[in-house]
């Protein structure tokens, strides 16, 4: 997974999703297809880290 630094010239976006644990892999398998189209894109060609966990209390 990459590293998040302040001074790295770069914007990292993070965003969090709060969804029921039995649609988690549904929510996974949507972001990474939209990773993959707006990688493809020449416009949106960024690199994109999808990652999951769970935290008590999020």
């Amino acid at each position: 997974m990459p590293f998040i630094r302040t001074d790295a010239g770069i914007v990292t976006q993070i965003n969090t999703f709060t969804v029921p644990e039995a649609r988690q892999q549904q929510l996974i398998e949507l972001l990474q297809e939209a990773a993959r189209f707006a990688s493809t894109t020449p416009a949106g060609a960024r690199p994109a880290c999808i990652a999951a966990t769970t935290a008590p209390g999020w």
